[in-house]
């Protein structure tokens, strides 16, 4: 079951990726849309009441995957340095509130980041600074399935998949 899930978002992660480079004439207008909204939302990103009783998530070897252990809340550590996020993977509960601490580390690059999740019609997003920083977001997902998360200033290159499974 752990594979089909992960064969699924991969297959999601790809099948976005064709979207956003399918070339043609015209542009994206949700790209364009998530990063206006990214962009302009520098003073109150979309997020939920702060965690008041987070459970530590859990890293899989090899650091690609958090599973966020069952509760009510949980805090997820996300780094952001060359240019990429150390996890492409996280998983948590359907209704579980989330905080995903972003710590963006990545002087390297000399460009800025984001972490912005869409669920469906739902975005939640960090503000778009330079590093280094440290933000945090809080927010839910009642609804299971399997979603993505990325920087809107590297759409392509720093991109995940966000699972959000049945409640237990």
């Amino acid at each position: 079951m752990r594979f089909n899930r992960v064969l699924v978002g991969a297959v999601a992660v790809t099948a976005l990726a064709l979207t956003a480079c399918g070339g043609g004439d015209s542009t994206s207008d949700d790209t364009t849309a998530a990063t206006t909204a990214a962009t302009t939302a520098e003073t109150t990103p979309t997020t939920a009441a702060p965690a008041t009783t987070a459970a530590p998530a859990t890293t899989a070897a090899g650091g690609d995957t958090t599973m966020a252990p069952s509760g009510d809340a949980v805090e997820i550590n996300v780094l952001t340095n060359g240019g990429a996020f150390d996890l492409k993977e996280i998983t948590v509960e359907a209704g579980q509130e989330v905080t995903i601490i972003v710590v963006d580390r990545d002087t390297g690059t000399d460009e800025p980041h984001n972490f912005h999740v869409r669920a469906g019609d739902l975005n939640f997003f960090t503000k778009i600074l330079d590093a280094p920083n440290t933000q945090e977001l809080t927010f839910q997902i009642d609804t299971p399935g399997v979603y993505e998360f990325f920087c809107d200033t590297h759409m392509l290159e720093m991109t995940g998949v966000f699972i959000v499974e049945e409640s237990m």
